[in-house]
C-alpha cells in the first residue's frame, strides 16, 4: 500500500492500495490508530468479512464494506481492506444546499442545477433511487442497519453513481430472530452501532429513549427515517426541520434535534405548529401526492409506518423511467399515443440546398447530398443498435445498475409498482428555472438577498444555512480557536466572520470569536446585520460583472454571425 495516506480521521487513517490479486484491485487500507481501538473493533470487522451483503461493489453503487482483514507480521489486528470508490466521488453535502458551490466542474451544473428544471429534478430522482438500493441491499440481509447515514456518509460522482462509506460503525444483530412473550420479534445484539449524528435521528430517540442504551436494538426504521431527510434535502436543498416554532424552547435554542424531537415536520400533524418555514419548503406542495405520501409518513412518530428504502425504489424507479421515455419519444419527434409529429417528418437538410446559391450543378450536388443522407441515417441506426446491445449486457451483468446517463433495469431488486402517472408529476413538481434566481449566491452555494434584509430574513436565512454553515466551518475554520458553544448556537455568524473581506486578518476575527461571549443579543444582530450586507453586496457585484461579461459576449458573437 502506498507510504502515505490520502484521507485521515479520528479513528484511523486510510491508504491506496498499490498492488493486490485480481479481486481487490482499486481498493484501499483502513488502518486504525490505536491498540484500543483495534481491540474493540477486530471482531466486528472480521464478522462482517466473513459475512458480506449479497452485493457490495456494483456498475451503479459500491459499499466501503471490509473485504479483508489487514494484521501485522506477527498477527495483530490493524484494520481492513475496502473498495476504494468511484473517481471524482464527492461527499453527497455538495448537493444537499439550495445551490450548487462554485467550486463544482460544469458537469455537476449540466446535471443537478435546479436552474434547469424538470431535467435537475429527473437527476435528482436518479440519485434517491441509486441510493435506495445499497441501502436496501443491507437491510434485506436482517442483519444490519446504518444507524448514521447522513450525506457525509455517502459519496456520489456527477454520473450519479453511490459510495457508502463508513461500514464500520454501523449495528449487527444475529439473523436468528427469536420471539418474545409477546409474540413480537427479539434480536440479538452482536455489535451495537458505534456513531449517530442528532439532525439525522428520528422523534423515538429523542421521545422514547430509543437506542439510548448500548445494549438497545435498532431496526430498520431508525435507517428510513434518516434516508428520509436525505431524500428531502436532495429535492430542496434544505432539511425538513428547519423551522422556527411557534414556541421558543426551554433553553431558548432552535435547534434541528429539538424541532425533531417535536415532530415539527412543516407539512406533518404538527405543522400548525411552526411559526416561519423557509421558502425552500414551499416546493414541497408542488410534489405528486404519492411522493409526499412517503414524505410525511417518513416523519411521523409511528416508526413502523416508514417507507423502506425498497418502497422509495420501487415508487422513484418507476417515475423516472417513465418520465425518460417521454423524453426519449419526444426527442424523436413522438407524442404520448406514438404518433409521428409534424416537425419529425420534416427533418432539416444536413447541407444547404446549392440551388438557392445559385450553383449551376444543383442536382449533383442533391443526389449527393441524398447519398450522405443515407449514409448517416444508416450509421446512426448502428449506432443505436450498439447502445442498446450495450444496455443489455449491463443488465444481464449487473441488475442494480442505475444512474443519470444510462437507463437500465432494475426490476430485479424493485418490482414496479401500479397506478402511477409518473411523468405528469415530474412535470408538475419540477422547478421553473427563475424561482431560484432570487439571490446573490456566493462560492459555497448559499443564497443572499440583494435588497434590503430585514431581521426576519436573517433570521430564516440562519435557520434554512445553519447545517451547511457547520459543515463548512471545519473547512475555513481551522487554525482558529472557536468555542464550541458559538458553533453550535450560532454557526452562520462563525461562517460571516471566517467568509468576511473587511475582516481582513485572522487576528481581527480570532478577536471577534473571542468577544462573543461578552456580546449580547442586540449586538449580534448588529453583527449578523453588517456582515450579511456586506457579502451580498459584494455578491451582487461579482454577479452584474458576469452578467455584463455574458452580454459582452453575446454582442461579440452577434457581430462575428453578421459578417461571417
Amino acid at each position: 500500500m502506498s507510504e502515505q495516506p490520502f484521507a485521515s480521521g479520528g479513528e484511523g487513517a486510510v491508504y491506496k492500495v498499490i498492488s493486490a490479486p485480481t479481486h481487490l484491485q482499486d481498493s484501499c487500507v483502513k488502518i486504525y490508530h490505536s491498540q484500543t481501538l483495534r481491540e474493540q473493533r477486530a471482531a466486528r470487522i472480521k464478522f462482517m468479512v466473513k459475512n458480506p451483503p449479497e452485493a457490495i461493489r456494483g456498475e451503479g453503487f459500491m459499499l466501503g464494506w471490509p473485504e479483508e482483514y489487514v494484521c501485522d507480521e506477527s498477527g495483530n489486528f490493524l484494520g481492513f481492506v475496502m473498495p476504494m470508490g468511484f473517481p471524482g466521488s464527492k461527499e453527497l453535502v455538495v448537493l444537499t444546499s439550495t445551490n450548487l458551490s462554485k467550486k463544482l466542474d460544469q458537469k455537476w451544473y449540466d446535471r443537478y442545477d435546479r436552474t434547469l428544471g424538470k431535467k435537475a429534478l429527473l437527476n435528482r430522482l436518479k440519485l434517491i433511487c441509486n441510493i435506495a438500493i445499497p441501502v436496501h441491499i443491507l437491510h434485506s440481509t436482517g442483519r444490519y442497519v446504518l444507524k448514521d447515514f447522513k450525506p457525509q456518509n455517502v459519496l456520489a460522482t456527477a454520473d450519479g453513481r453511490i459510495t457508502m462509506v463508513d461500514m464500520d460503525s454501523i449495528q449487527i444483530v444475529d439473523d436468528d430472530v427469536a420471539l418474545n412473550s409477546d409474540g413480537s420479534a427479539h434480536f440479538h445484539l452482536l455489535y451495537e452501532g458505534t456513531a449517530a449524528t442528532p439532525d439525522y435521528m428520528p422523534p423515538e430517540y429523542f421521545t422514547k429513549n430509543v437506542g439510548r442504551k448500548h445494549d438497545d436494538v435498532i431496526r430498520p426504521s431508525w435507517d428510513s427515517f434518516a434516508i428520509g431527510v436525505v431524500f428531502y434535502q436532495l429535492l430542496f436543498g434544505i432539511h425538513p426541520y428547519v423551522v422556527t416554532p411557534k414556541r421558543d424552547s426551554e433553553t431558548g435554542s432552535n435547534e434541528i434535534s429539538q424541532n425533531i424531537a417535536a415532530s415539527l415536520f412543516p407539512f406533518g400533524d404538527n405543522g400548525d405548529m411552526v411559526k416561519i418555514r423557509p421558502k425552500p419548503h414551499n416546493k414541497f406542495m408542488r410534489l405528486p401526492e404519492p411522493l409526499q405520501a412517503l414524505f410525511t409518513r417518513t416523519f411521523c412518530d409511528d416508526a413502523d409506518n416508514r417507507p423502506s428504502a425498497e418502497e422509495w425504489g420501487k415508487y422513484i424507479h418507476d417515475v423516472v423511467v417513465d418520465a425518460s421515455e417521454e423524453e426519449k419519444a419526444v426527442e424523436e419527434g413522438k407524442t404520448k399515443e406514438g404518433k409521428v409529429s409534424v416537425e419529425a417528418e420534416k427533418p432539416l437538410p444536413l447541407i444547404v440546398d446549392a440551388e438557392k446559391k445559385g450553383d449551376t450543378s444543383s442536382k449533383k450536388k442533391k443526389g449527393t447530398n441524398k447519398a450522405w443522407w443515407v449514409l448517416l441515417t444508416l450509421t446512426v441506426i448502428a449506432l443505436i443498435g450498439l447502445a442498446i446491445n450495450s444496455i443489455n449486457t449491463h443488465k444481464e451483468e449487473d441488475p442494480y445498475f442505475f444512474n443519470p446517463d444510462t437507463m437500465v433495469n432494475v426490476d430485479t431488486a424493485y418490482a414496479p409498482p401500479e397506478d402511477i402517472n409518473s411523468s405528469d408529476q415530474v412535470d408538475q413538481a419540477a422547478q421553473p428555472a427563475d424561482e431560484y434566481d432570487d439571490g446573490t449566491i456566493t462560492e459555497d452555494g448559499i443564497v443572499f438577498k440583494t435588497t434590503t434584509p430585514t431581521k426576519e430574513d436573517i433570521d430564516e436565512w440562519k435557520q434554512q444555512y445553519a447545517i451547511d454553515c457547520t459543515r463548512m466551518i471545519e473547512e475555513y475554520g481551522a487554525g482558529f480557536d472557536i468555542p464550541t458553544s458559538f458553533k453550535e448556537k450560532d454557526p452562520c455568524l462563525v461562517w460571516l466572520i471566517l467568509k468576511s473581506k473587511s475582516l481582513n486578518s485572522d487576528k481581527e476575527k480570532q478577536n471577534w470569536f473571542d468577544l462573543y461571549s461578552l456580546m449580547n443579543d442586540e449586538q449580534i444582530d448588529k453583527l449578523y446585520d453588517i456582515l450579511y450586507r456586506e457579502i451580498g453586496k459584494l455578491g451582487k457585484i461579482e454577479k452584474d460583472y458576469q452578467n455584463k461579461q455574458k452580454e459582452i459576449e453575446r454582442k461579440r458573437e452577434e457581430i462575428l454571425e453578421k459578417y461571417n
